[in-house]
């Protein structure tokens, strides 16, 4: 899944190609198969990886070639170092990263080495390689140099051969006038991977008597020239046990002096092997400890280059200084007079990722609120502080897992509180309308929910209305934010007053409600008493039929004598 082009490269292989190989710290001793980072031809490399793998060719005088069809690692955090020999003493082929593939790499001898290094966070699909061996590149033709041995002296006999085929014991005088320049080389197998020498030349002006000294390592088998230097550096490194080197030196005699002799000679017993070395990682800027041992009887010392220059350091562990990028230290283990070979050492730098998390809420108080992720969008995983409180807005504070490159973050979570809400309670006089008001606590912009008694209007989403209709009207507040947060249900209760009509009343008299004055209004009188009345009768009031009685008889006429006339007196009576 991902080394994808290399999926066809390997299937058309298979009768070719045998076991394959993830990166371990192992050494193998084979001609074919798959070389993988210790993810496999399907998973990712591991993170916090320092790895050492050496490829040996199981074939007589064939090199080791590694073919590589797939290569991505993270760039400029993790890397790979290819070694052109057994172990990480042999010269370096290159530092790779990135998507910066080796290719095809061919070791000059019959093994390769291979070191892998990853930091602590993120990690990529790593590479494929195809393992095969060859017969060794053919040499390139020779720099002019004299004849071997035309011009070398003697060898010292260390305690420890550095090298062999030694020139013969004898030294060369050359008769060289002031001004003159000679070179002059010869020939040696080195039996170590570091050889020290020095160079005596006599003249006339005894010290000082050399100007304009150089010298370069050449591989005998014609490859050119390995190593160069001047007399502030007579050490060659990172050779090649068994293999044979051409070493040449030039130099002038000074005005005024004639000279008089001049042979090198090896010094010192150097069987100095590199010190095992632990890369380090850190988190965001700092200081990154390294630490290296196995330089039994000698000092480890620390450069902050590949070669050259004075050590910055020495002792098992170094602390760098404060750096805020991986960076690369070497380390050397010299017991005097010989140093060994420096091998790399990374300090990686991390950058220190901030969790990113999806906004979360707001919520009404008092709901229930889900927990709060533990894994952040970009993979940190971690703790929450304080609890969940969901009955005020809260910040919190996620943590990150102990050893993540990843800093604390923050997430605040909105916890919106209800509305409180009263009614109002009127009482009016029956024919008259009442207004029904919903005050809410705090004054802002909300929803009304009404429920009304029934035979009234429901106004809808209102917070004032007018009715006539007595009876309890709740209200629900509601918030507009999103979640809607309703207020516990608040009623009011409207009141319609009428006193009973008056009772008393005369049979004339009426009483009508008047709503203006919220009183009964009497009206009616008294029929006046009839007139034109005879002076018998009399005329009574009747509350029951509400007239008057007339009542009365005009008197019977008397009897009279025969001359008696009676007459009646309406004024009399």
């Amino acid at each position: 899944m991902k080394k994808y082009l290399f999926l066809i490269f390997l299937f058309s292989s298979l009768l070719i190609y045998g076991q394959n190989y993830n990166m371990t710290n192992s050494s193998i001793s084979t001609c074919s198969g798959i070389f993988y980072d210790n993810g496999g031809a399907s998973n990712n490399y591991s993170n916090n990886l320092n790895l050492t793998q050496t490829f040996c060719s199981n074939v007589a005088g064939q090199s080791i070639q590694l073919n590589f069809s797939a290569f991505n690692i993270e760039n400029n955090w993790d890397f790979m170092y290819i070694y052109n020999g057994p172990n990480t003493g042999s010269p370096l082929i290159g530092t790779f990263t990135g998507t910066n593939s080796p290719g095809l790499v061919i070791s000059a001898g019959s093994c390769i080495t291979i070191v892998f290094t990853s930091d602590v966070i993120i990690n990529a699909p790593g590479w494929a390689a195809s393992i095969s061996c060859v017969n060794p590149p053919p040499p390139v033709p020779c720099t002019t140099c004299e004849t071997a041995c035309s011009a070398c002296g003697f060898a010292t006999a260390p305690t420890v051969n550095q090298v062999t085929n030694n020139c013969p014991d004898y030294p060369y005088t050359p008769n060289l006038t002031a001004g003159q320049t000679s070179t002059r080389c010869h020939t040696f197998t080195a039996v170590n991977t570091t050889v020290s020498f020095n160079v005596i030349i006599n003249s006339t002006c005894q010290n000082g008597n050399v100007t304009n000294f150089s010298w370069n390592l050449q591989n005998a088998s014609c490859g050119g020239i390995i190593q160069s230097g001047t007399l502030s550096n007579l050490n060659f490194t990172n050779l090649i046990v068994g293999q044979t080197y051409t070493f040449c030196y030039t130099f002038s005699v000074p005005t005024g002096c004639y000279h008089t002799a001049h042979w090198p000679y090896f010094v010192g017993a150097c069987n100095t092997e590199p010190p095992l070395v632990v890369n380090a990682s850190r988190c965001g800027p700092g200081t990154v400890t390294l630490t290296a041992s196995g330089c039994s009887g000698g000092t480890i010392n620390w450069y902050s280059s590949a070669s050259g220059g004075t050590p910055i350091a020495t002792g098992s562990t170094f602390t760098t200084p404060s750096i805020s990028a991986t960076t690369t230290y070497y380390a050397s283990c010299n017991i005097s007079p010989c140093e060994s070979a420096r091998v790399p050492v990374v300090a990686s730098v991390a950058p220190n990722v901030t969790p990113t998390f999806n906004p979360v809420g707001p919520y009404c108080s008092g709901a229930t609120i889900p927990a709060l992720p533990t894994t952040s969008n970009n993979g940190i995983t971690g703790t929450w502080s304080p609890a969940i409180n969901n009955t005020a807005t809260t910040t919190y504070t996620f943590t990150p897992t102990a050893g993540l490159c990843a800093s604390t973050t923050t997430l605040s979570l909105t916890i919106t509180t209800p509305p409180a809400v009263t009614v109002n309670s009127p009482t009016v006089c029956s024919g008259n309308t009442a207004t029904i008001t919903a005050t809410p606590t705090p004054a802002g912009t909300y929803t009304y929910a009404w429920t009304v008694p029934s035979g009234a209007t429901n106004p809808g989403n209102v917070a004032s209305f007018s009715t006539s209709t007595a009876g309890t009207y709740t209200v629900t507040v509601s918030t507009t934010t999103t979640p809607s947060c309703p207020s516990a249900p608040a009623s009011g209760t409207l009141t319609i007053t009428q006193p009973p009509a008056p009772t008393g009343l005369a049979c004339y008299q009426t009483a009508t409600w008047n709503a203006t004055t919220c009183v009964w209004d009497v009206t009616g009188t008294q029929p006046a008493a009839p007139t034109g009345l005879a002076c018998y009768q009399t005329a009574t009031w009747n509350p029951t039929t509400c007239v008057w009685d007339v009542t009365g008889s005009q008197p019977a006429q008397p009897t009279v004598l025969c001359y008696e006339t009676a007459t009646w007196n309406a004024t009399t009576c």
